[in-house]
């Protein structure tokens, strides 16, 4: 028998009804893996778009942090403090503070 009746024969079994029975499980195996593939693609594209949600919300977190720190810093400057105070009869100390002891 040659290599070309063998193939032939060996598909028509397969392609024959009692074949197709045969083949089932498989069939619904590749149909499952098929369907699982589909399913965890769609959940990446979906953890994507999350995570580039995110990013672009923190960069805008991370900027509107770092537009504050600069405000409080210039706030919190001492010639922007002593302008502040000077209004309410604060003046800035000349000398050194004084330390008290308990005895």
């Amino acid at each position: 028998m040659t290599l070309v009746k063998k193939v032939t024969g060996n598909l028509k079994d397969i392609i024959s009804e009692k074949g197709v029975f045969q083949m089932m499980p498989f069939i619904f195996f590749l149909t499952f893996l098929g369907i699982l593939y589909i399913g965890f693609n769609y959940r990446l594209e979906k953890t994507q778009k999350t995570i580039n949600k995110i990013t672009s919300e923190l960069r805008e977190l991370d900027t509107e942090y770092l537009e504050t720190q600069t405000q409080i810093n210039a706030l919190t400057r001492q010639s922007e403090i002593i302008e502040k105070v000077t209004p309410f009869g604060l003046q800035e100390l000349t000398e050194s503070p004084k330390v008290i002891i308990k005895r």
